[in-house]
């Protein structure tokens, strides 16, 4: 199987934020309490915004951008499987927060990687840094209410 081009792998992270988008706000309807819900929907909003910074790269002119992503690029090692559902713990949720934080945040510093174009490298910089917070904050919730004594 070819490596996939930047294009595609721009896809593959519209597709993922998107994705995150849909879990966010099925996070909103499970949380309970409405300061969580209020910061679930700034997240989701940020994650809205990646959506729209991605498109708008893909729009960009890719004659300053590698065609052909390192080999090392595996989509798969990106994706998180569980959804939100009515019956996970709080524990769970924060877990799939972590775990989906944390691989938006690798995927955009390989996609660093990727490019000599300055404004693409500002753009994925600042998308890596903004999903390294949302994984810190779900850590910090973990660490609060899950496993205080740590």
């Amino acid at each position: 199987m070819p490596e996939p081009n930047f294009e595609q792998v721009i896809d593959f992270a519209i597709q993922r934020e998107k994705e995150a988008v849909q879990f966010y706000l099925e996070l909103e309807h499970i949380a309970h309490f409405a300061p969580q819900k209020e910061l679930i929907a700034e997240i989701r909003g940020m994650e809205e915004g990646h959506v729209k910074i991605l498109e708008k790269l893909k729009n960009h002119s890719l004659e300053a951008i590698k065609k052909h992503p390192a080999p090392r690029f595996v989509p798969s090692t990106y994706l998180v499987e569980p959804q939100p559902a009515t019956d996970m713990t709080y524990q769970d949720i924060l877990i799939i927060g972590i775990k989906r934080e944390d691989r938006s945040h690798a995927l955009y510093e390989e996609m660093q990687e990727q490019t000599s174009d300055s404004a693409i490298l500002d753009a994925f910089q600042m998308l890596a840094g903004e999903e390294a917070k949302h994984k810190r904050f779900f850590e910090d919730l973990y660490d609060k209410y899950v496993q205080p004594d740590n």
